[in-house]
C-alpha cells in the first residue's frame, strides 16, 4: 500500500502542466462556457424584469415597453455609460472563449476564427443575418 502512496506523491500535480483536452471535450468546453454565461445572465435579467412587471402598480395588459429608448433620459453621459456596459456584457462571453483558448495554449484558428476564407465567411454571415432578419420580419 505504501508503494501506491509513493507513486501518487512523486507524480506532478495536474495543475502544474495542463494536458491537452481530447477533441470532443475541447469542443464542448468551447461551446458550453459562453452559452452558460450568456444564457444565465439573460435568464436572470428576464426573471427580474418579469417580477418587476408583475409587481408594478399597472396591470400587465396596460404596460408598454419602449424598444429603443434612452436608458437614462435627460442624462446623456450616464446613458452612454449604461449602453457601453450593456455592449461589454454582450461581448464578454466571446472574450471568455478567447481567454480560455489562450490559457489552454490554443490559437483562435483552432475553432475557425481566422481570415483564411474571408469571402466564404462573409457569405455565411450574410446568409445567417438574412435568415434571422427574415424570421423577425415574418413574426
Amino acid at each position: 500500500m505504501s508503494s501506491v502512496h509513493d507513486e501518487s506523491v512523486s507524480a506532478a500535480p495536474a495543475w502544474v502542466s495542463p494536458q491537452p483536452l481530447p477533441a470532443r471535450e475541447r469542443l464542448l468546453m468551447i461551446w458550453e462556457i459562453p452559452f452558460a454565461v450568456s444564457l444565465g445572465l439573460s435568464a436572470m435579467r428576464s426573471l427580474v424584469l418579469l417580477i418587476g412587471s408583475l409587481t408594478a402598480p399597472k396591470a400587465l395588459s396596460a404596460q408598454h415597453v419602449v424598444i429603443n429608448g434612452s436608458q437614462a433620459p435627460g442624462r446623456p453621459w450616464f446613458d452612454l455609460s449604461l449602453q457601453l456596459v450593456s455592449i461589454a456584457s454582450g461581448v464578454a462571453p466571446a472574450l471568455l472563449v478567447f481567454y480560455l483558448l489562450a490559457r489552454n495554449g490554443e490559437r483562435p484558428s483552432s475553432i475557425g476564427v481566422d481570415a483564411s476564407e474571408p469571402g466564404r465567411d462573409l457569405l455565411r454571415g450574410a446568409g445567417l443575418a438574412a435568415l434571422i432578419g427574415g424570421c423577425g420580419l415574418a413574426l
